[in-house]
């Protein structure tokens, strides 16, 4: 099939040598057909890909993305002889297709095989070390995501942070290839750097000074979480801890330090008295899948369909193969009638029931905009997409939901405060978290840090923004490629604005279950964080509606339909941790806590 369709889209050229025989529509209409095709066939070979990535399998892809290369760079010259185009869907039809770089064949080449290699290499690392006389070896993120969150252990925290930076630093001279290389293809396409690529794809203008402006709202909120962690991990860590300056990263029990949620006991000791999802979940006897059927369940009370058989029969949601298998929780859309998959390493905890909700979101996503053109057949922009599921997990986290599937004692009704705390811990440092990749690498793309030290760049932004350092001077290592997103060249400044939008979307929807409509109304008040959503068929419709446009519904329009407003806001999330807020303030007064760092 592959080879038909590639003899047939590369070297029949009758259509491009008489293109003057068809009009603009019905060219459209061919390219989309096409388009259809080419897509089945890369999902088929990125499925393989992240299942088993042999080097046939690299060789397949390395052909077909070098000839969609091609046909993309055909149909493109094909529409640019049309001086004048009417139709917006037509003109929009056109540019989605056409953005972003361009490469030639061996550019292309190059860059997969590169690609391949990073992923391929951050996959398959395993990290040993002696354990009661034995070697014991880590199977790379996955292994040492669980010691950093579990361990309490600050010999330990730092032997697996280090680690595991060490090894992936290994890569930098293959990453920063791929670096060169894509802004090669975004130089040929007009562009000054991929920097700007990424920023377009957000559909909005000014996407740094939005994300500036964002950041800025909640950064007080931050700092004030910062500084009550600081002094509690002081009172752990007394040796490792200046109570007045940034934390070192190894000790904020995650591997990225990103999600703070392993220091709940710590920040709020005994909270897990009062909720222990994971427990929980074991104590019942949960399987991977009844997590997911449960996930099901919630989409299907708010108004969205079941999962397709084939999701159930093709999705991999355990470890298969001990090295070259994706671990990533990862959707896919296979653009086959009903085939939608995920895939990933789950296991019975807190964390991947709600990652299961967040990737089920993906494909409820994929199967309401089914229906529209190919080239349409995508999120808004991509934190839309990551919207979704996030903000019916919320819904999840409602005391009313948790304590509806025994996941909650009954007092979690009326002492739902932990819920809140771990949902800030959870996600609020998230934020600066992808705010400052996405500095570093769009300077980076930039060629605004200086080769010599870039290590030293990337820390100082993360001192600037999240109060966080290596215990030990990093300068001759390379520390961003310890995070998937950045070896798989993956832009993260989506889930900045999925961090504000999923709050933004998870009160219209409460808005609309309660009142029926998105309309604010003065009158209308409730605790966010108490707003359970589960059995309104209302609010799943009106999500729906927008999701079933696909990227052909504009940022500005989508955000109307879904909030209420038309811009991007912090209002949202704000009201949601307004708990929190006055909590971390309350300590901090009585405590005389410093805020901020030196």
């Amino acid at each position: 099939m592959l080879k038909l369709l590639l003899l047939f889209f590369f070297y029949n050229n009758a259509l491009f040598k008489n293109s003057d025989a068809y009009n603009l529509s019905s060219l459209l209409e061919k390219m989309n057909i096409e388009l259809l095709e080419l897509n089945k066939i890369s999902a088929k070979i990125e499925w393989e890909s992240a299942n088993n990535n042999s080097l046939s399998i690299i060789n397949k892809k390395i052909k077909f993305y070098k000839l969609r290369a091609e046909w993309k760079l055909k149909w493109c010259n094909l529409f640019s002889k049309f001086n004048k185009i009417d139709e917006i869907i037509e003109e929009k039809m056109i540019y989605y297709l056409c953005r972003g770089a361009k490469y030639s064949p061996k550019e292309s080449e190059k860059l997969i095989y590169l690609s391949d290699k990073l992923i391929e290499i951050y996959q398959s690392k395993k990290i040993c070390r002696i354990e009661n006389n034995n070697e014991k070896c880590y199977h790379g993120e996955t292994g040492l995501k669980n010691i950093m969150k579990i361990s309490k252990n600050e010999s330990e925290l730092r032997w697996a942070w280090t680690s595991w930076r060490n090894e992936m630093s290994d890569v930098k001279k293959i990453y920063l290839q791929t670096i060169n290389l894509q802004n090669k293809g975004s130089n040929k396409n007009g562009y000054k750097n991929t920097g700007e690529i990424w920023r377009e794809e957000m559909n909005m203008i000014n996407v740094e000074n939005l994300a500036d402006k964002l950041w800025n709202d909640i950064k007080n909120f931050y700092q004030l979480l910062h500084a009550v962690v600081r002094f509690k991990l002081a009172k752990k860590y007394p040796d490792f801890i200046d109570p007045i300056g940034p934390i070192p990263a190894h000790l904020l029990n995650d591997l990225w330090s990103q999600n703070w949620i392993g220091l709940i006991d710590i920040i709020f000791p005994n909270s897990t008295d009062t909720l222990d999802i994971t427990k929980k979940l074991l104590d019942k006897k949960y399987t991977v899948i009844d997590m997911a059927k449960h996930a099901e369940d919630f989409y299907m009370s708010i108004g969205f369909p079941r999962m397709t058989d084939e999701f159930w029969n093709n999705s991999i949601m355990t470890r298969v193969n001990e090295t070259n298998s994706n671990c990533h929780g990862t959707a896919v859309n296979m653009f086959e009638k009903n085939d939608f998959r995920i895939m990933g390493c789950f296991n019975v905890n807190e964390e991947d029931f709600h990652v299961i909700h967040h990737e089920m979101g993906h494909v409820q996503y994929y199967m309401a905009y089914e229906e529209q053109p190919p080239i349409f057949r995508n999120g808004i922009n991509s934190a839309f997409q990551e919207s979704i599921g996030d903000a019916i997990s919320l819904g999840v986290m409602t005391p009313q939901h948790l304590q509806r599937l025994g996941l909650a004692s009954d007092k979690i009704l009326t002492h739902d405060f932990i819920i809140l705390l771990r949902q800030a811990l959870a996600k609020i440092p998230q934020i600066p978290y992808a705010l400052a990749m996405e500095k570093w690498r769009w300077r980076l793309f930039e060629g605004n840090i200086n080769p010599q030290n870039l290590n030293d760049a990337w820390w100082k932004i993360y001192h600037d923004f999240m109060g966080i350092k290596p215990q030990e001077t990093r300068h001759n290592y390379f520390d961003p490629t310890a995070k998937f997103h950045v070896v798989s060249n993956t832009p993260y400044i989506r889930y900045f604005f999925a961090y504000f939008l999923q709050f933004q979307i998870f009160e219209g929807m409460c808005k609309v279950a309660i009142t029926g409509k998105i309309k604010n109304d003065e009158n209308f008040y409730i605790p966010l964080h108490k707003c359970d959503i589960y059995g309104s068929k209302k609010s799943g419709q009106y999500a729906k509606t927008v999701m079933e446009m696909g990227s052909s519904l504009g940022v500005t329009e989508a955000l109307f339909r879904l909030t209420g407003s038309t811009n991007y806001s912090s209002e949202s999330l704000l009201k949601y941790f307004e708990p929190v807020v006055k909590y971390l303030q309350s300590e901090i007064e009585h405590f005389n806590i410093p805020i901020g760092w030196n």
